[in-house]
């Protein structure tokens, strides 16, 4: 016959070795894993889709920025027809001109297709050069 005290306290360490680390630990890893999916998804799609546009939508571009010293920028934007120069420091922004003749901006699109262009091009001679390996150890078993 057992006493319910000691029948109670035969049950006690099944309950603790259930909750050591080993037991749970590749739960703890797969959580993290989709936690890091999860932010590496978003990330693609912020990228991917790009910035929320705001009120303005399509009507405002930034079409040029150069940098004037660590924290200060001229701006070239483009709001409906006309184009701005603005002044951006850490605590304000002003018009610096606003232009008459709209200026013509050139897209780096070109210039980064040219290069990939390029890029392939000296990739595919240099792999049409070189022997494969599979003929070169055949020649040599001959």
């Amino acid at each position: 016959m057992q006493l319910p005290a000691f029948a109670k306290a035969e049950e006690t360490p099944s309950l603790t070795t259930s909750l050591e680390p080993s037991s749970y630990i590749g739960q703890i890893i797969l959580s993290l894993f989709f936690i890091l999916l999860i932010i590496f998804a978003a990330a693609w799609m912020l990228k991917r889709f790009g910035k929320i546009n705001g009120v303005a939508g399509n009507q405002m571009k930034v079409l040029g920025v150069m940098s004037l010293g660590q924290r200060e920028r001229a701006v070239l934007l483009e709001v409906g027809k006309e184009q701005l120069l603005i002044g951006v420091t850490s605590s304000r922004v002003s018009l610096l001109h606003k232009l008459e003749e709209p200026i013509e901006v050139v897209t780096e699109k070109s210039v980064n297709n040219a290069f990939a262009k390029r890029l392939q091009e000296a990739i595919n001679q240099r792999t049409a050069t070189q022997p494969s390996k599979d003929s070169s150890k055949g020649g040599a078993d001959d």
